[in-house]
């Protein structure tokens, strides 16, 4: 047994901590605030305990509790590293996912940029194309208008020379031609410069106005009456070509967003013997729909995956779609090719004469609703034995109804497709 005034010898933790040690059990020990109550505490357990007191040291198994209790709190404390390990290193990988997609997406605006300005370029150059086509046609036309004139003139000369000549009066007469030959000299020079004005213009790209012509010397006045100039023939008519067989009324090529969720290609119409390629790009797909009207002679490709398509009044064409999130409608076409890669819900063709729609297959679960055609064919692409080749699926087109009665009177209609009625 410890003695007491060993005990008060000890600060207050360190006479707890012997306490427990020497075998008074921890709860009695916590429940003394104080070291005075510590040591009544103490005092009376040492009256009631007939053991004798224990070695100061510990016991094997306190120790090997003690070992257990250090190893678990260092596993513990081992995990909890790695824990922290674990989290830092997904918080690096997340740190980098970030900044490649950032990256990434600086690219793609980088090459939207470039896409964007390509296209300006090349809207800039066409403008420019025109512009020059333009100037050249108005300097043809000057040019023209400066011969005819010359011609004029020399016509009204050589009548007055030719009456002159018959003068009797040889002396006047010769005067007048000598002066008719140097007014007319003087119009073919003034013609002549303004051909070169007119050459030069055309080259720099700018339209030329016709010059006013310089006033030249009167000629001299025969005595003999002056032939009547030539009438002034007039001019031919252009004829135009009328590709779509519609009104005159002309209209210029759209091509581009009308609204922020719509793209629209109209007017554009190629020649017979030679088509125009025309390719709309969807920006916001899934988002943006795509309309095609009044397009003849002419080959689309759309380029990304649009919320619908629509196309109307077109003539001769062939067009690629992607597919459409929601559905694809056509009408009041002719002559038509379609090419469809992707998926779509729905096809909706009306009052349409001839398209073919060669169906690829992520899109063989579209649904084809169609209404007074004529020459509608699906073809689908299949294995054969010299390889892969088309198929042609034609779709009805005429049908039978026949009409009956039931036993209560009441009217029924049935009606069938027939047979081989397609195109």
């Amino acid at each position: 047994m410890a003695d007491v005034a060993e005990l008060e010898k000890m600060g207050y933790m360190k006479l707890k901590k012997h306490l427990i040690e020497i075998g008074m059990e921890k709860s009695v020990v916590d429940s003394a605030p104080g070291k005075p109550r510590l040591i009544y505490v103490y005092k009376e357990w040492a009256a009631n305990n007939t053991q004798p007191a224990a070695a100061a040291g510990p016991t094997a198994e306190e120790l090997a509790a003690k070992e257990a209790a250090a190893a678990k709190e260092a596993a513990e404390q081992k995990a909890y590293m790695q824990n922290l390990k674990d989290q830092a290193a997904q918080q690096e990988e997340e740190k980098k996912r970030q900044a490649e997609a950032a990256k990434k997406k600086a690219e793609s605006d980088k090459a939207a940029k470039e896409a964007e300005a390509k296209k300006a370029a090349a809207r800039q150059a066409e403008a420019k194309a025109t512009a020059d086509k333009k100037a050249e046609a108005a300097a043809k036309a000057n040019r023209r208008e400066a011969e005819q004139k010359a011609a004029e003139a020399a016509e009204v000369a050589a009548a007055q020379a030719a009456d002159a000549a018959r003068s009797p009066q040889k002396e006047e007469t010769n005067a007048a031609v000598l002066k008719a030959l140097e007014s007319l000299a003087a119009q073919l020079e003034n013609c002549a410069t303004r051909l070169e004005k007119l050459e030069t213009g055309s080259s720099g790209g700018a339209a030329v106005q016709p010059a006013a012509p310089k006033p030249s010397a009167a000629p001299a006045v025969s005595r003999m009456p002056a032939a009547p100039a030539a009438p002034k023939p007039a001019p031919k008519k252009k004829k135009t070509f009328n590709y779509q067989n519609k009104s005159a009324v002309a209209h210029e090529e759209e091509n581009g967003r009308v609204s922020f969720d719509s793209i629209k290609l109209a007017y554009a119409c190629g020649d017979p013997q030679q088509k125009i390629n025309r390719t709309i790009v969807v920006e916001h797909e899934k988002r943006d729909a795509v309309t095609i009207q009044d397009c003849e002679n002419i080959n689309i490709e759309i380029q990304g995956m649009p919320k619908a398509v629509n196309i109307t009044g077109c003539k001769k064409y062939h067009i690629i779609v992607p597919g459409a999130l929601a559905s694809i409608n056509v009408d009041n076409s002719t002559g038509g090719y379609m090419t469809l890669t992707g998926t779509c819900k729905t096809m909706q063709v009306d009052k349409v004469v001839g398209l073919d729609v060669i169906v690829k297959e992520p899109a063989y679960g579209c649904k084809f609703i169609s209404s007074k055609v004529s020459g509608f064919n699906i073809g689908i692409e299949q294995e054969g034995p010299e390889g892969a080749e088309y198929i042609n699926l034609p779709v009805p087109d005429q049908f039978e109804t026949c009409m009956s009665v039931n036993a209560d009177g009441v009217h029924t209609l049935s009606t069938d497709t027939v047979d081989h009625a397609s195109a």
